[in-house]
């Protein structure tokens, strides 16, 4: 439930921890449910040239189209 909001607001979140973090990590990894840009905006200014990897399950903009689907436009914001 709320999982658009969690995904929106959990850049936020990870940015309050880094700032609280003893040293910096070798690269931080994500998933596609993390807005990366979001992240990288918030994060502590030491934390900003740590290189992001982000794993992407499986992408919106090649995924096959359900011709019996009710939502007949596609809603890229999420890619």
């Amino acid at each position: 439930k709320h999982w658009k909001w969690r995904m929106h607001g959990a850049g936020g979140e990870f940015a309050r921890q880094a700032a609280a973090a003893p040293s910096l990590p070798d690269l931080i990894l994500t998933t596609d449910m993390l807005d990366v840009a979001s992240l990288k905006g918030l994060l502590p200014a030491a934390w900003r040239n740590v290189p992001v990897i982000q794993y992407f399950h499986e992408n919106q903009l090649t995924f096959p189209w359900n011709e019996g689907d009710a939502e007949k436009v596609r809603g890229l914001h999420h890619t």
